[in-house]
């Protein structure tokens, strides 16, 4: 009886040794949060989305011409990490071909300035699709870059390309079922991606232990996205406290882009850990 007693307790003990418990709360976490957002019903995209708050056009004929401008700082980002990418980043990785997740990162950081700037010349569903398609690959790249730095280095980076393909797909379903005569748009998955970064980072980073210095760039980087979206949703109030000389969403993406020249600068001035001089 006493020995039958303690099987319980030896299963226990035997998953706690071979069960990552800080992965299962993680993965547990996603999965209420996912379960918060699919028990909604179909999300729309909300028809007043379009409308932005400076439709100001310049002389030379641009429409929403500072929601179109704003974007090119995205360009000059996404090209500044890829340059640090090829010439500051030897010492950077412990792994060469961890570096594909940055290379995905800034490559559509400059798809962003393009298909942002495409979308608010003719702000519609089908151009928001443009925007939207290389924002959802920068923010899956983000996430493989926090599992394979911070969770599991040895397999974090196999999950780019599933978690690229699911940022696609979702997107992809979105303007899909908001085009269809038949269908109610449905952007849950996309909401779930987009936000995936922002909840991820803060578990992740209680979680595990740092294996590379001046990480702290990578969290001012996760400040600036809330920052960023913050300014999109008060982009009617912005306007009207600046004196309608900059709206929220403008903001939006001056601030935004200063988070991949950060992860830029992370990669130029850090080490892996082990190999840091005291």
């Amino acid at each position: 009886m006493a020995a039958g007693s303690n099987v319980p307790s030896a299963f226990a003990r035997l998953a706690l040794h071979y069960v990552d418990v800080k992965s299962w709360i993680i993965i547990g976490t996603l999965c209420v949060i996912s379960l918060l957002i699919f028990l909604q019903g179909p999300i729309p995209q909300h028809p007043e989305y379009h409308n932005f708050a400076d439709t100001r056009p310049l002389q030379v004929n641009i429409p929403n011409a500072l929601n179109v401008i704003s974007n090119v700082p995205f360009f000059f980002a996404g090209l500044y990490g890829l340059w640090v990418l090829m010439h500051y980043s030897n010492d950077a990785f412990e792994i060469a071909k961890h570096r594909a997740a940055y290379w995905v990162l800034f490559s559509s950081t400059c798809f962003v300035a393009v298909g942002s700037a495409y979308y608010h010349l003719w702000p519609t569903m089908e151009t928001l699709f443009c925007d939207r398609l290389p924002m959802t690959i920068a923010f899956m790249s983000i996430v493989t870059i926090l599992l394979t730095e911070k969770v599991n280095p040895q397999r974090g980076h196999r999950t780019l390309l599933p978690l690229v393909a699911v940022g696609m797909f979702s997107v992809a379903w979105w303007l899909f079922t908001e085009l269809h005569p038949s269908r109610v748009g449905d952007m849950r998955l996309y909401i779930l991606v987009q936000c995936s970064p922002v909840l991820l980072t803060p578990m992740i980073v209680c979680f595990y232990p740092d294996r590379y210095t001046h990480t702290f760039y990578m969290h001012i980087t996760t400040g600036l996205y809330i920052a960023a979206k913050i300014a999109e949703v008060l982009d009617r109030q912005i306007f009207g406290w600046t004196g309608e000389v900059v709206s929220g969403h403008t903001l939006k993406h001056l601030i935004a882009a200063v988070g991949p020249v950060l992860l830029a600068k992370m990669i130029q001035l850090r080490v892996p850990k082990k190999n840091e001089i005291d």
